[in-house]
């Protein structure tokens, strides 16, 4: 086969990825990904993508989407979720936050179109480390099959296991500050008074030491 034969098989095969990519919507902490490691009483901002979200046949891609972000109340707390920029005050919304369960629901009823392809911000979620330990994070559909649909009607979330993604956020203990300064200053005061010891030469001496915390 010819160089410029082999390119263009690249190309075709190329554009055939790109068109048969699958949509699904994913979670990314603050752009570091799908995990994340915190501290006790730290917070951490869940940030909820679209992507591989195709046009539609009429063009105009995503009209509405849905999600519902699962957790471990016990040992995180979530704030109420946030819609990204392309959908407020596009059409009609819903949030819901429980424990262990917060979501949104969100369309673009009074545009004309809605956003394709890649790097789509649905929302986002502000979480707070509780306890110590390590928690999964799981997306699914905020009320079922259906929420996520394009302008032509095409249904994207048919398969909830394909289309959502999932993470997981490590709590990790925080040093107790002030426990800290304080072995500090016990340190401090033991080597004061080792300085302040009789001499092993001359006859004892007597200091005083004022300590001030």
């Amino acid at each position: 086969m010819r160089p410029h034969a082999w390119i263009l098989v690249a190309v075709l095969l190329l554009l055939s990825s790109r068109v048969d990519a699958l949509p699904m919507v994913h979670l990314d902490f603050e752009g570091g990904g799908t995990a994340a490691v915190v501290g006790v009483g730290e917070t951490v901002r869940v940030d909820v993508w679209a992507s591989g979200i195709p046009p539609g046949s009429d063009g105009l891609g995503l009209f509405g989407f849905g999600w519902s972000l699962g957790y471990d109340a016990g040992g995180l707390g979530a704030a109420d979720p946030v819609p990204g920029s392309l959908w407020v005050g596009t059409g009609f919304s819903e949030t819901r936050n429980q424990p262990g369960d917060t979501g949104l629901l969100a369309n673009r009823f009074f545009e004309a179109f809605g956003p394709f392809g890649d790097d789509i911000l649905l929302g986002s979620v502000v979480l707070t480390a509780l306890v110590p330990g390590l928690f999964s994070i799981e997306l699914s559909n905020f009320t079922g099959i259906g929420d996520n649909v394009l302008f032509d009607g095409s249904v994207l979330d048919s398969d909830p296991a394909a289309f959502f993604g999932e993470g997981s956020i490590e709590v990790v203990p925080i040093p107790n500050v002030p426990a800290t300064h304080a072995a500090g200053r016990v340190a401090l005061s033991l080597a004061l008074i080792l300085t302040a010891a009789p001499s092993i030469s001359g006859a004892p001496r007597i200091r005083t030491t004022r300590f001030s915390c």
